[in-house]
């Protein structure tokens, strides 16, 4: 059985997706295994409260969605921006690392963490502390050229064997949006596998936006070389691990950019995944088909609001039927007229967790 580790971020829309993605006895969630980023902090100048109230609510918040199920923590792109734990420590005599895993340990969950290959010291430091168990180290190839390649998981390998002598390290090699070379994407890989150990393979070709397809109709947007990548190589790596973004590679908006954001100027997003491609339907205007919808303008036709997106997805040959997962499910009772869409956290939701679930099912 492959095991299968889609990367999210604590956003109502993604977390909610994999919940539901548990929820569904239809799956197979047994072989799942997310890797989910902590959430970023704000300034600690501006808001240390708000900063410290991060870590005492993110394990509960995660208890409630996902159980008992175990998860990957990356505790990068978080703690990438602090300088060192000076400036968390005024106010508490705890460091933010042992502030992080208290939260996790009082909510009981299943975790191991994960963290970059080029994590700062400080940060290594306070985790080989914590008498883990097993840790990960993320490789960003996409970062540096592949002539360092060998040097830099070596170099990782010794420092990060010394720091957790007692600790069973894994691996993930993150190439990103880099699947250009496919040779070095393979030697990289079996580079791993020589330490023995637990090796993730780690990309996406899904389009970061809607911003190159056409508005008012299901369009094919790319193939899935992710996949497809790594079912070319899964037959040499039996026990390699697939992870992917979902379909949702640009990050969510800020509060203050949602609150800049003039939703009738915006579109509805459907990512759908297939087989072996990405699609997505793309509404018209919401001020076009809001106008449609109480007649003002017959022109306004050529602006389909959600329905008629949907029963465009329902009535393609990509479609996996309405049993098939929750979001299915909510996309079949929108294109019905059963239930109608009015902001963009539906289809984001819809989007993962019919990703999630038509991966899973894949593998």
């Amino acid at each position: 059985m492959t095991t299968y580790s889609p990367i999210l971020r604590k956003s109502a829309a993604e977390i909610n997706a994999l919940s539901k993605v548990y929820l569904d006895s239809n799956n197979k969630s047994q072989s799942l295994l997310p890797v989910i980023q902590y959430p970023l902090f704000p300034d600690i100048s501006d808001d240390k409260e708000k900063f410290l109230k991060i870590t005492k609510n993110f394990g509960s918040y995660l208890k409630k969605n996902i159980g008992t199920h175990k998860f990957i923590l990356s505790l990068s792109p978080a703690l990438d921006e602090l300088a060192n734990d000076n400036e968390i420590k005024a106010g508490t005599s705890k460091s933010i690392t042992a502030l992080i895993i208290d939260d996790l340990k009082q909510n009981n969950l299943n975790y191991t963490l994960i963290v970059n290959y080029d994590t700062s010291d400080w940060i290594l430091k306070e985790l080989s502390q914590m008498k883990l168990q097993e840790i990960w180290i993320s490789f960003l190839p996409y970062t540096f050229s592949g002539g360092a390649d060998n040097l830099v998981i070596e170099g990782t390998y010794k420092k990060f064997n010394k720091l957790f002598s007692n600790c069973r390290i894994n691996f993930q090699a993150d190439f990103y949006t880099d699947l250009s070379d496919p040779a070095r994407i393979h030697s990289f890989i079996k580079k791993l596998t020589e330490y023995k150990t637990s090796v993730m393979f780690t990309s996406t070709s899904c389009p970061a936006n809607a911003n190159n397809v056409p508005h008012s109709r299901l369009t094919l947007a790319s193939p899935r070389n992710d996949l497809s990548l790594f079912k070319n190589m899964q037959s040499e790596f039996t026990d390699l691990i697939f992870s992917d973004y979902t379909v949702r590679l640009k990050p969510e908006p800020s509060d203050a950019d949602k609150h800049d954001i003039n939703m009738n100027n915006t579109y509805l997003k459907f990512f759908y995944t297939s087989d072996d491609s990405y699609y997505i339907g793309k509404s018209g205007l919401f001020k076009e088909f809001k106008a449609k919808q109480i007649q003002i303008n017959s022109t306004n036709r050529l602006h389909k609001n959600a329905q008629e997106i949907c029963s465009d997805i329902v009535n393609s040959p990509i479609y996996d039927g309405a049993n098939f997962s929750y979001g299915d499910n909510r996309i079949y009772k929108v294109s019905q007229g059963v239930e109608d869409i009015k902001n963009h956290y539906t289809p984001i939701l819809i989007g993962i967790n019919h990703h999630i679930t038509h991966t899973l099912n894949q593998l």
